[in-house]
């Protein structure tokens, strides 16, 4: 925080970034959650 930077192309919302948005299904998560959890720190504990 330099006080000179302009931070407003840098926010997720400035209207350049919001073409990178993707969409997060809840309802997946919500029956998936738990199970995809377990296997991701399975393959991390892998590697």
């Amino acid at each position: 925080q330099d006080g000179k930077t302009n931070m407003v192309p840098q926010m997720p919302t400035a209207p350049a970034n919001t073409k990178n948005y993707f969409l997060v299904d809840p309802l997946f998560w919500a029956d998936n959650g738990a199970e995809l959890g377990e296997k991701w720190e399975a393959m991390k504990a892998g590697l």
